[in-house]
């Protein structure tokens, strides 16, 4: 098969996600380089496999304090799946999540919170109040809000997250 086959992309792209986890971020980060090239060449820059390596690209820079490139990134990312699958995907709204939790750390809250807002909506609308998905953007758009000083919209969206994960999981539950 060799190291341009599909199952080998996706092998080394789970041990770069295992060494950006142990915080090993260069190695992580020049695994995704030479998967990028190599998914770019053998199966086309908008190819599903492509833009998941680049959206984890993405993660790296951000977790190495790259932020102008990670934004970059995250940004062209979220216009191809945008383009390939719609605003509402879970993939789009995934990278819209990074995004947003990106420009919340950069302090543009604006486009932070337009984007994290539709994350919310979106999974919300898709899967209920208390899958994990709605509680995990509820809690990315409360940390948003406490930052803009929205402290009472903060509050209420937090006391709501909380109730929803002892709901779904228990009160003794670690949170996912």
């Amino acid at each position: 098969r060799g190291e341009e086959d599909r199952e080998t992309l996706n092998s080394r792209g789970n041990y770069a996600i295992l060494l950006r986890r142990t915080g090993e971020y260069a190695k992580a980060k020049k695994i995704y380089e030479q998967n990028l090239e190599i998914a770019r060449r053998t199966l086309g820059p908008e190819n599903s496999l492509t833009i998941m390596q680049l959206n984890n690209m993405g993660s790296v820079l951000f977790s190495m304090g790259e932020y102008a490139e990670a934004q970059r990134v995250f940004e062209r990312v979220l216009e191809i799946r945008e383009q390939l699958y719609g605003p509402n995907h879970r993939e789009s709204l995934g990278t819209a999540n990074n995004l947003g939790n990106l420009l919340r750390l950069l302090g543009d809250f604006v486009r932070a919170e337009r984007l994290l807002r539709r994350v919310h909506e979106a999974f919300r609308g898709e899967f209920g109040n208390e899958h994990p998905e709605t509680l995990r953007s509820a809690s990315n758009l409360a940390l948003l809000l406490s930052d803009m000083g929205e402290l009472r919209e903060a509050r209420i969206l937090t006391q709501e997250t909380l109730a929803g994960l002892e709901n779904r999981f228990g009160q003794d539950h670690p949170s996912p």
